[in-house]
């Protein structure tokens, strides 16, 4: 019953040049943008978050992730390949002097709680490593 309903409705609604088979269909679209992820590790406050700029991620240790009463985590962001992101470790300071950053995936910047990447065709994964030097 609803293939022939299917069938009627298309006889009503669709254009006189549809396609004879299948193969003739050609569907057109645009790819989403590649996945950024970052992943923080260490053993940090709740306070101590990654962010991006531009704004996206928002991401702690993983632990902290369904933290009640905070903000969530968001710990991938999709962006246009080429885009320049930079990631800033944020709350640093509260731990005292002699915690470092180590970025994987991406390049340090000037400042030892920052880098950057250019978002990759493939996407990319990140990882930052918060810890006593």
């Amino acid at each position: 019953m609803s293939a022939v309903f299917l069938a009627s409705v298309l006889a009503i609604t669709a254009p006189q040049d549809l396609p004879a088979q299948l193969s003739d269909v050609v569907v057109e679209g645009r790819r989403p943008d590649p996945r950024l992820t970052v992943s923080v590790t260490g053993a940090i406050p709740v306070e101590v978050i990654v962010r991006s700029d531009p704004a996206g991620i928002r991401c702690g240790a993983a632990r902290f992730q369904y933290e009640p009463f905070a903000a969530p985590r968001l710990c991938w962001v999709r962006r246009p390949q080429g885009e320049m992101i930079t990631l800033t470790v944020e709350g640093m300071d509260r731990l005292g002097p002699g915690w470092v950053a180590e970025w994987e995936g991406c390049e340090p910047r000037a400042a030892p709680t920052q880098c950057s990447i250019l978002v990759p065709p493939g996407g990319a994964s990140i990882n930052v490593r918060i810890h006593r030097a």
